[in-house]
C-alpha cells in the first residue's frame, strides 16, 4: 500500500539496511503504469485485474420491524498492485480533521495530536496553490493541487450555485483549517496523469538502491514467529511458497488484508483463531475489530452519449 511505498524509500535510504518489499500485486514503475493507472480519474478501479478478486464485506442491516437479519455479503474494492489504494482509488488528498487526531491522542494514543501529524502532512506534499509554511510543504514529492473554479463544468457551477444559496459556505483550501461548507476537491494528481504513493515514493533513484528489493506478484500468507518475536514472512510467487527471513517485519496490507494477515499468523482474538484451528501466538482481541470507513454519498445523473468515459464506467 502506500505506507509500505514510503517505508521502503524511507528505510532504504540508510545504506546499512537491507529492504525487501513484497508486493502481492503487479509493480510498475513510474512512466510504465497501464493507462487506467495513470488517467488523472480514478477508472483504474474498475479494473478488476488491479484489485484483490472475491473480496466481500459485511454490511449490518436494521429491518423495519427492527430486527436485524443475516447481512449479506458485498463486493468491496480492494487494490493489489504497487502503491495500493492510491493507485486506484479516486485521487482525494484530504487531511484528517484535527478534532479527530486530538481526541485520538486524548484517548491514550500518543504522537499522534494533530501537532504531531501536521508536520508530516507538509513534509510529503508540494502544494501548487498555497503557499502557508504553516499549514503547507512545497519540496516533498505528492504533489498537491485543486480544479480553478473557472475550469469547473457547469454541473458543478449549478451544484456550487444551489449549495451558496442553501447558505452552505465556500471553503476556498479544505485542508488548512478543516470545517463544514462545499470546496474543490484536493487532488494529489497532475493534468495529465496520477501521482500514486509507489509514483512519489519509489522513483527510479529510488529503485536503482542496491539495499532495496521489490518482489511483486507475491503474496504474504503469514508472519513467521521464533516465540512471539517476527522473523519473517511466508508467501506465495510466481514460483511457489517461499520465505524471507528479516530482523523486523512491517505490515503495510490495508486495513482489510493486514489484520487478516496477522490472524492468520496467530495474533488476533484468541476465541476466533481457535474456532478456525490456528495456534495463538498473541490474543489481541483489537485486531479485525474496530473498521471505520468514510461515509460518502453519490449523485447520478444522465449523460450524454458523447460524453462517456472508459467503457469500463
Amino acid at each position: 500500500g502506500p505506507a509500505g511505498c514510503v517505508l521502503a524509500n524511507r528505510l532504504s535510504a540508510s545504506p546499512d539496511r537491507r529492504v525487501i518489499l513484497i508486493e502481492a500485486g503487479e509493480d510498475y514503475a513510474p512512466g510504465h503504469e497501464p493507462d487506467e493507472i495513470r488517467d488523472p480519474y480514478y477508472r483504474a478501479v474498475y479494473h478488476a485485474a488491479h484489485l484483490w478478486p472475491g473480496t466481500r464485506v459485511h454490511w449490518p442491516q436494521v429491518s423495519d420491524d427492527g430486527g436485524a437479519p443475516a447481512p449479506q455479503p458485498l463486493p468491496y474494492a480492494q487494490a493489489r498492485v504497487i502503491g495500493g489504494g492510491s493507485s486506484v482509488n479516486a485521487m482525494m488528498a484530504v487531511r484528517g480533521l484535527a478534532g479527530d487526531f486530538d481526541g485520538w491522542e486524548a484517548a491514550g494514543v500518543n504522537g499522534w495530536g494533530w501537532r504531531h501529524v501536521l508536520p508530516y502532512f507538509r513534509k510529503l506534499e508540494t502544494d501548487r496553490e498555497f503557499v502557508d509554511p504553516a499549514v503547507h510543504g512545497q519540496d516533498g514529492p505528492l504533489p498537491i493541487r485543486r480544479i480553478p473554479r473557472e475550469d469547473w463544468p457547469p454541473v458543478a457551477v449549478a451544484a456550487g450555485r444551489a449549495l451558496a444559496r442553501d447558505g452552505h459556505t465556500f471553503i476556498d483550501d479544505l485542508n488548512a483549517a478543516p470545517q463544514d461548507g462545499y470546496a474543490r476537491v484536493t487532488l494529489n494528481n497532475l493534468a495529465d496523469r496520477r501521482v500514486s504513493g509507489a509514483a512519489a515514493y519509489l522513483t527510479a533513484d529510488v529503485r536503482a538502491r542496491d539495499n532495496l528489493r521489490i518482489v511483486s506478484r507475491t503474496r504474504a500468507t503469514h508472519v513467521l514467529f521464533d516465540g512471539r518475536r517476527a522473523v519473517g514472512i511466508a508467501a506465495k510467487g510466481p514460483g511457489g511458497d517461499t520465505t524471507f527471513h528479516s530482523q523486523t517485519v512491517i505490515l503495510s496490507a490495508g486495513a482489510l488484508q493486514t489484520p487478516a494477515l496477522l490472524q492468520r499468523s496467530g495474533v488476533g482474538p484468541a476465541s476466533a483463531l481457535g474456532e478456525l484451528g490456528i495456534s495463538v501466538i498473541a490474543d489481541n482481541p483489537g485486531v479485525g475489530t474496530g473498521l471505520q470507513d468514510h461515509p460518502t454519498a453519490g449523485v447520478g445523473m444522465v449523460m450524454r452519449s458523447d460524453s462517456l468515459q472508459d467503457p469500463a464506467l
